[in-house]
């Protein structure tokens, strides 16, 4: 439970610093984005009700629990037949996590298609959040070759090629690796360019 609420403490970070960028945000950012953002903030809403939930529920379960008091009487206990202890400490837990909704798998697959939906210039797909994290992550912290590089990605013809420039320009000179999770998700945006 405890990474699920970091992940909701991030989330609930990401949509603040969206928000106090002020009312120019939908100058900034295409209608796209915004829809992406109301996705998130109700998403996060659908989240935190859950997790209330679950701690209220977590709450009757330990309240329900009847204690019985012990009988001290000699008697009962003679007669009463003798069971087998039960090792509780090996018996699986139940899991708590409750199957999906149809409306979280509605939403779910709404995420999808937002983010399946092509970036007409990527100079404005980033944020300054992420420009500065992709700057600083993938780019040495050289944000004039990052914006370089969005350039150079905008005027491509396909991904494939954009593949081809990561390939000869950028994997050996600042050490990309396919398998690094910054590096996948810069080219998944700079993919949505050629959608």
């Amino acid at each position: 439970m405890h990474s699920y609420l970091q992940a909701l403490c991030r989330e609930i970070d990401q949509i603040k610093s969206e928000i106090s960028m002020g009312p120019d945000i939908a100058h900034r950012h295409g209608q796209q984005e915004i829809a992406a953002l109301k996705y998130l903030s109700a998403t996060l809403a659908e989240r935190l009700a859950q997790l209330e939930w679950a701690l209220a529920n977590a709450d009757i379960q330990t309240t329900e629990a009847p204690v019985e008091e012990a009988v001290s009487n000699a008697e009962d206990e003679a007669l009463a037949p003798q069971s087998e202890e039960i090792d509780t400490q090996k018996m699986p837990l139940a899991d708590a996590t409750t199957p999906p909704s149809e409306n979280q798998i509605n939403a779910a697959s709404l995420s999808e298609r937002l983010q399946r939906q092509p970036i007409a210039d990527l100079r404005r797909a980033f944020g300054l959040n992420e420009r500065f994290f992709y700057t600083n992550e993938l780019f040495d912290g050289d944000g004039e070759e990052f914006g370089r590089a969005i350039n150079e990605f905008n005027h491509l013809a396909n991904f494939e090629d954009a593949q081809k420039l990561v390939a000869a320009k950028y994997s050996d000179r600042y050490h990309w690796s396919e398998e690094d999770e910054n590096v996948q998700r810069f080219l998944a945006i700079v993919e949505r360019r050629y959608l």
